[in-house]
């Protein structure tokens, strides 16, 4: 920094003394124009006053001008070498000379820029996120819910979701606020879990022996409780265990099966577990379906035309019920169908000629019930029937040969065929032959509807009545 501050200061003091030197150039320069001027001015006034200077006079003062200016350059010069000299010797050594105070330029006075305003403490709105919010289904939980009414609507009646309390409505608010799976709208097991919750709660599912729903599907110790009340075993010897409604797959829930690979219900098993209500027609929707046991219980209500359309449906066991009305004449089209047992109940009407048509059935049973007519001869196109049992009913006629001839004792294969043929003078009475055709006869039914009291009968409508009488009944079997 010492070099460079005395490097600097020789520069300024360099062009300080040039421009002495041309200052004094030109005032060297300037001064025999002045006496010369002077001397005009004296000429002029010697003319005036007509006296005259001689031309020696003029040539002295000239010299003694050119003399002094010379005087002046050659000091000058002297002082500027000075300069570079002790200029040089500076910068070869800095330390050699003191230093030299170097005065500041002047400036003119300027105004303070005036310091920039300290940040403020305003909050900066963070920009609003511009990603749609992220839902468990992909849609908006009011979206679900009408994706979900829409696609059922297709599977219920329409007036059935809308109707409060009923099965339908019931089963839907369940699935879309209180099932702990929250299925999606696209779920594959959507409808048949809906289906599910309706037959539970048309067959009056609070108030089943076994398997009932917890009380509250949210607490995990009635959760546990309503599981350790489920132990029903299915013919198969597999089934579900966990309490209806419960958050598992429906294939869990007791008297349950499904297939393996597909979670699909085949098999809905229930014995003497106390069913009530009617059978929902929208069982149809399970195209897996394979067994459908509802036995021993009180159901009601008639026997749903569209379960004729599960195809795949084997067996069809319904007996010991409260069941009404014919036999649908869709149920001959179960053309997988080898058991139809619907004795003891209350069916009415005749048995259709297209019966001939199940040609895998191997039990029929209609006992104890109300039917009439006569016995079709078509039955006898029934090459695998094993057991035909048509007993204590309202039927006439005669036992149709051609089923005769399934009973021959030395090839056929009927091993169990009853009939009313015990007393032929009866109204209703059905001749055949023991043990050539029949093997055994019985007397007609005498059942007629005083013979089941009303208070047996209970439908959807009436299940919170009897939610109550079966919640005392629990509560006196456990004191």
């Amino acid at each position: 920094m010492g070099r460079m501050a005395l490097a600097l200061f020789g520069l300024f003091a360099i062009a300080v003394a040039a421009s002495s030197s041309n200052n004094e150039r030109s005032t060297e320069h300037d001064r025999p124009r002045r006496l010369r001027r002077e001397d005009q001015r004296q000429q002029q006034e010697q003319i005036a006053d007509g006296e005259s200077l001689s031309q020696q006079q003029k040539q002295q003062r000239e010299l003694f001008g050119t003399n002094l200016v010379a005087k002046w350059v050659k000091e000058a010069k002297e002082d500027l070498e000075e300069i570079q000299e002790m200029l040089t010797k500076a910068l070869d050594d800095d330390s050699s000379m003191p230093p030299i105070p170097v005065a500041p330029p002047t400036r003119a006075p300027t105004r303070p820029t005036p310091a920039p305003p300290p940040p403020t403490s305003v909050p900066v709105p963070l920009s609003p996120t511009t990603s749609a919010p992220t839902f468990t289904c992909g849609v908006s939980p009011e979206e679900r819910s009408r994706t979900i009414t829409s696609d059922l609507s297709t599977v219920s009646k329409e007036a059935d979701i809308e109707k409060a309390g009923s099965p339908q409505n019931m089963a839907l608010n369940w699935l879309l606020s209180e099932d702990g799976l929250y299925l999606c709208p696209d779920s594959p097991t959507l409808v048949q879990r809906y289906v599910a919750a309706v037959f539970y709660y048309s067959s009056i599912g609070d108030g089943w022996t076994q398997c009932s729903a917890p009380e509250d599907l949210n607490d995990a110790a009635s959760v546990a409780e309503a599981n350790a009340n489920c132990n029903i075993v299915v013919d198969s010897g597999v089934g579900g265990t966990d309490a209806w409604l419960t958050a598992v797959s429906e294939c869990n829930w007791g008297g349950m099966v499904c297939e393996d690979n597909e979670n699909a219900l085949e098999r809905i098993d229930f014995e003497s577990n106390n069913l009530q209500g009617t059978i929902p027609f929208e069982l149809q929707e399970l195209s897996q379906l394979r067994f459908l046991h509802l036995e021993e219980g009180k159901t009601a209500g008639i026997i749903p035309s569209e379960l004729g359309n599960l195809s795949s449906l084997e067996e069809l066991d319904l007996n010991f019920n409260l069941l009404v009305g014919p036999v649908p004449d869709t149920i001959y089209n179960l053309a997988e169908l080898k058991e139809l047992d619907l004795n003891d109940n209350l069916l009415e009407g005749s048995l259709s000629p297209d019966i001939g048509k199940l040609s895998k059935l191997r039990f029929f049973q209609i006992s104890k019930n109300r039917i009439t007519g006569t016995i079709p001869t078509e039955m006898g196109q029934l090459t695998e029937l094993a057991i035909a049992n048509f007993d204590r009913n309202q039927m006439m006629g005669t036992m149709p040969q051609e089923v005769c001839n399934l009973r021959d004792i030395e090839n056929g294969l009927i091993g169990s065929l009853t009939c009313d043929c015990l007393d032929s003078s009866a109204k209703f009475y059905v001749e055949c032959q023991t043990p050539q055709c029949c093997t055994q006869c019985f007397e007609p039914s005498l059942i007629i509807t005083g013979d089941i009291r009303e208070d047996e009968v209970v439908l959807p409508d009436n299940r919170a009545d009897s939610n109550k009488k079966n919640k005392k009944n629990k509560k006196k079997d456990k004191v």
